[in-house]
């Protein structure tokens, strides 16, 4: 499915924030938090995908219920829902605030050639989240229910 690869490419993109294991020009590391809440904005819409182009008949409240399970997957949705609306008009997934911010940036070897090391975090109401950890369980979870689906679909 298109998206579960999108998303993942948005997720080595951060995965190589972390690791420094990129080209990216010290100026334009503004363009990393971009990839980052575009990682949380297109993991949270797998829900729509995987509504409407699953064949085992996975139901949207099922996604729902899914997502509510889980307090990262929750934390995905509340962030996706803030950065692509301006205001948040519907109840939040979440009781915890989050927003993305502590962003830390370095050159690689302390250089001003392509290449940049970063982390990053997410700071709720009640912690504070490193964004890869939170990256790495909503893809985890996303993956898991992906299989079962596809388990599943391959018994029919």
């Amino acid at each position: 499915m298109e998206q579960f690869d999108r998303v993942e490419r948005y997720l080595k993109r951060i995965r190589n924030v972390y690791s420094g294991d990129n080209l990216i020009l010290w100026d334009d590391r503004a363009y990393v938090e971009d990839d980052i809440l575009s990682f949380f904005v297109h993991c949270h819409h797998l829900q729509d995908w995987v509504s409407s182009l699953n064949k085992v008949g996975v139901t949207h409240e099922q996604i729902k219920q899914f997502i509510e399970s889980h307090e990262s997957l929750r934390i995905c949705a509340d962030l996706a829902n803030q950065s692509k609306h301006c205001q948040l008009t519907k109840k939040p997934w979440s009781e915890v605030k989050p927003h993305l911010a502590g962003f830390q940036y370095e050159s690689v070897d302390g250089s001003h050639r392509p290449g940049i090391r970063g982390k990053f975090a997410v700071i709720t109401d009640e912690a504070i989240i490193d964004v890869l950890e939170l990256a790495e369980s909503c893809w985890h979870h996303w993956s898991l229910l992906k299989h079962d689906i596809e388990q599943q679909w391959a018994r029919t």
